[in-house]
């Protein structure tokens, strides 16, 4: 039964593509590194109106408001093309999208927070490249 199974969830890339995904999985290991780097103390996960944030613009932040979730998205990415399995390629699919909803949310707490200075970098920086 088990030789039915395996290869919906565990069989591994074998033709040259796997490169391609080991370099989006690095790439994501090296650009939340530097999100969380350049975001400093300013880091926090999900909405905490009790910690004092600024908001951050400068860095990597100049050409993604969102570059974390760029990283997780990739790295989602990365293990789907590494391990094209329905269950892989399933949970890249779902993990982008609950991102996006959760950026939204960010989104519209980071407009209550910054109010107008948040509002002129939407203008200038886009959500995710």
């Amino acid at each position: 039964m088990l030789q039915f199974i395996a290869p919906f969830f565990f069989e591994i890339n074998q033709t040259k593509s796997v490169y391609a995904g080991l370099v989006l999985i690095l790439l994501a290991d090296v650009l939340f590194f530097l999100a969380v780097w350049q975001m400093g103390l300013n880091w926090r996960a999900g909405f905490n109106e009790a910690q004092q944030t600024e908001l951050v613009t400068t860095g990597i932040y100049h050409f993604s408001r969102n570059p974390a979730f760029v990283a997780f998205d990739l790295l989602y990415l990365g293990f789907a093309v590494v391990f094209p399995t329905v269950l892989m390629i399933g949970m890249a699919i779902l993990a982008v999208l609950l991102f996006d909803f959760q950026i939204r949310g960010e989104e519209a707490y980071l407009s209550k927070e910054f109010g107008e200075d948040y509002k002129q970098y939407k203008k200038t920086v886009r959500r995710y490249i």
